[in-house]
């Protein structure tokens, strides 16, 4: 038989091993064994040299792949899928450079990172791995190899991999131990494109890497709720794409970026307890499909920008625990779409604006602890929809407007630690009666301007 050039065994029901003296074939060009019960490739199949197919698929193969395949210099279709394979692809396999398919996927076999492997790879038409790097490739692991994102794109997350010690990560999932990235714990891919980062609590430390501002296709960055330090990196400001920014719950320092006033299709910013300084930008008020502004917990200074009443789309704004200064900005009663605006723990003065009266889709108003002054503007009882009102902590005085009767929705009012006073009029105290939590001063108004104890409900 010294002459075969092709041997097709396939679909019997033979077992045992594979003959290693089919290695003496030296003739032969197609060998085929799929679907028997084999066990063990023999090192003497790499005496073949004129092998051009070899067929090992579904054979309950066992062992790793000899070195000696290697010496198949002819060979264009070798496929070992769907057996029990372990250990890595032989190194020497970079001498078959004729190979034109190769596949292993359903095994246990994992693929090197070495340059001049991964070179070979490339040159392989169709490639059916197992996406598996071999243990201990994490130190050199390249992005050339990685083919279902473009390259840069992988580079800006091995930057995130290295700059947040990636290895200290609670999940890291296929993290730089397989050659696809959708693979990889808490990423997305959308059309061969990063669009989904999310690391909700996953113990992240060190700094954001500026190299995400490459992922041009990024909807999600969602690192929240980890140690990060360090500033947010200008380079955000480069993701056109991105709805969503959640970096609250860190240790973040330094200034907010005034970059991120380009984030044109961004929906919520949420930076939330960190250790941020200076002013609020006024390039915010640029994003026009912000829903959610969540700068609270910060040591933010300066006033409020009077540019983020042009927050059309905003439904909720978060200023509360910083160091604002200066009035509350009469413009933000044109933000007509606003649901919730918290204020809270500042040192804002001045008067609260007559203009918020106009704010008609307004559920909650929280200005409490701060240094407002004056009266509380009548205009307020036009707020149809309020529920939640909060002004106590402040120094101020004169009485509880009458027109707060029309706000039928109010739930919540507090108006403690303020020298403020409550009327006494039978429709006032009526519609007091329906407010189900109420934290007043304990002081009614008198027409005398005498103010006596009021004793609570």
């Amino acid at each position: 038989m010294s002459n075969l050039e092709e041997l097709n065994l396939s679909d019997n029901q033979l077992t045992g091993a594979i003959p290693a003296e089919l290695g003496n074939l030296s003739n032969l060009r197609t060998m085929t064994l799929s679907w028997n019960q084999l066990t063990g490739i023999p090192a003497e199949l790499g005496n073949l040299s004129n092998l051009e197919e070899l067929y090992l698929n579904n054979i309950l193969l066992t062992g790793s792949i000899p070195e000696e395949l290697g010496n198949l210099s002819n060979l264009r279709a070798l496929l070992l899928t769907n057996n029990q394979l372990t250990g890595s692809i032989p190194l020497s396999f970079i001498n078959l450079t004729h190979l034109n398919s190769f596949g292993f996927s359903g095994t246990n076999l994992c693929e090197p990172i070495t340059p001049e492997f991964i070179a070979w790879k490339n040159t392989v038409n169709v490639w059916h791995g197992t996406g598996v790097v071999c243990p201990g490739g994490e130190l050199d692991f390249y992005c050339t190899m990685v083919t279902d994102v473009p390259q840069i794109e992988c580079e800006a997350l091995i930057a995130l991999y290295e700059s947040t010690n990636g290895a200290g990560w609670a999940r890291y999932t296929n993290w730089l131990q397989t050659t696809s990235v959708t693979n990889w714990y808490g990423v997305t891919v959308d059309m061969g494109q990063v669009t989904s980062i999310y690391f909700h609590y996953n113990q992240l430390t060190g700094s954001i890497p500026a190299e995400l501002g490459n992922l041009s296709n990024l909807r999600t960055l969602v690192l929240s709720g980890n140690q990060l330090t360090g500033s947010i990196p200008a380079e955000l400001g480069n993701l056109s794409n991105l709805n969503k920014l959640h970096l609250y719950n860190n240790q973040l320092t330094g200034n907010i970026p005034p970059e991120l006033g380009n984030l044109s299709n961004l929906e919520e910013l949420k930076l939330t307890n960190n250790q941020l300084t200076g002013k609020i930008p006024t390039e915010l008020g640029a994003l026009s499909k912000l829903m959610y502004l969540n700068l609270d917990i910060n040591q933010l200074t300066g006033s409020i920008p009077a540019e983020l009443a042009d927050l059309s789309s905003l439904w909720s704004m978060k200023l509360s625990d910083n160091q604002l200064t200066g009035n509350i900005p009469a413009e933000l009663g044109n933000m007509h779409n606003l649901y919730y605006l918290y204020i809270i723990r500042n040192q804002l003065d001045g008067n609260i604006p007559t203009e918020l009266g106009s704010m008609s889709n307004l559920h909650g108003l929280y200005l409490s602890d701060n240094q407002l002054s004056g009266g509380i503007p009548t205009e307020l009882g036009a707020l149809s929809r309020l529920i939640y009102l909060q002004l106590n902590g402040n120094p101020l005085t004169g009485s509880i407007p009458l027109s707060f009767v029309n706000l039928s929705a109010l739930k919540y009012f507090n108006i403690s630690e303020t020298n403020l006073c409550e009327p006494t009029t039978p429709k006032f105290l009526a519609w007091k009666n329906k407010v189900s939590d109420w934290v007043g001063t304990g002081v009614i108004c008198e027409n005398q301007q005498i103010c006596l104890p009021l004793i609570f409900r």
